[in-house]
């Protein structure tokens, strides 16, 4: 006698198949509990469709080991609880959840699989090589930018002391001013500024308009 896993011959998972059994979201809970971010109640909605899929031979050549198909029969055909199916294959049920969980995922991969595929023909991608990575050529010219920005600042800073060194130059040698700060007293100190020094007064002179002188105009007598 056959196994029911022989009856159909194995065909790759194709995604309206995939589509018709497990939609998005259920793609996503089953994301969830594969990465242990969920509990494996949450799943168990799926289980009869994931069996059917399996057991149809509709998921290509995948395979579980006879513990594990027992497992995904027992669950996802025959509706048994954890506790009852661990007693039936004297499990423990922490080891049978264990099997059930590697079953899970190996089973996933094959969704995701079919899912990523579909979407590279879709955009075209399926028979265009990959183009490697290289990210140092990023970081070389990521360092270029930097470097010329840093050169572009000290020539600014460069440009600026210097204009400041000749608006604010210091008159007199150093022996002067040695000689000026031992003498001490009322001593004035200048300084010296290369800038023009404006000689207009802040003072404006308003001359006030002439008033003109109005004429008059006498007026004929009567005839």
């Amino acid at each position: 006698n056959k196994k029911g896993s022989d009856l159909c011959e194995p065909t790759n998972l194709t995604t309206q198949v995939l589509e018709h059994y497990i939609t998005k979201y259920d793609l996503k809970r089953l994301d969830l509990y594969c990465k242990n971010l969920a509990d494996y109640h949450l799943i168990m909605d799926l289980l009869p469709s994931i069996s059917r899929m399996f057991f149809l031979n509709q998921l290509g050549d995948t395979k579980l080991s006879a513990v594990q198909a027992a497992i995904l029969l027992g669950i996802g055909m025959q509706h048994k609880t954890v506790d009852v199916l661990s007693k039936e294959l004297e499990l423990v049920p922490t080891q049978l959840l264990g099997l059930f969980n590697k079953i899970i995922r190996k089973l996933y991969q094959v969704f995701m699989s079919t899912t990523e595929h579909a979407i590279e023909e879709s955009l075209g991608l399926k028979d265009q090589p990959d183009v490697p990575f290289v990210p140092k050529q990023i970081g070389q010219g990521l360092m270029e930018e930097l470097e010329s920005a840093d050169r572009s600042i000290k020539k600014k800073q460069k440009l600026e002391l210097e204009r400041l060194k000749e608006d604010f130059e210091i008159k007199g040698s150093d022996e002067a001013w040695d000689e000026a700060l031992k003498s001490g007293g009322n001593t004035i100190l200048s300084i010296r500024s290369k800038r023009p020094i404006s000689d207009k007064s802040n003072k404006f002179d308003f001359e006030p308009p002439k008033k003109k002188k109005k004429s008059f105009h006498k007026k004929g007598g009567k005839k």
